[in-house]
């Protein structure tokens, strides 16, 4: 189930719903973020709860439901999918 409200995600856990939007691994994003895949494990944990998710399928559907991350059809198009930074943190 989605969820109305979201709790304020920190600049980093932004990153790396980003990331996880184009990484399938692990690996993959801490290449792209520059840190240890146990770094990303531990951030990936925290993102999910902020979430109330348990997988990497299910953050990325509340993100796009949420429009926290972008689509590929709306980088295409130019249309704006994300909320500006400023907003990040509302509810």
């Amino acid at each position: 189930m989605l969820s109305r409200s979201l709790p304020s995600l920190t600049p980093r856990e932004f990153a790396v719903l980003e990331a996880l939007s184009r990484n399938p691994s692990v690996s993959g994003i801490a290449a792209e973020l520059y840190v240890s895949a146990n770094t990303v494990k531990s951030q990936l944990r925290s993102l999910y709860r902020k979430l109330g998710t348990s997988s990497r399928d299910e953050a990325l559907a509340v993100a796009l439901f949420h429009h926290l991350i972008r689509t590929e059809q709306s980088v295409e198009t130019g249309t704006s999918d994300v909320l500006a930074d400023s907003d990040h943190g509302a509810s």
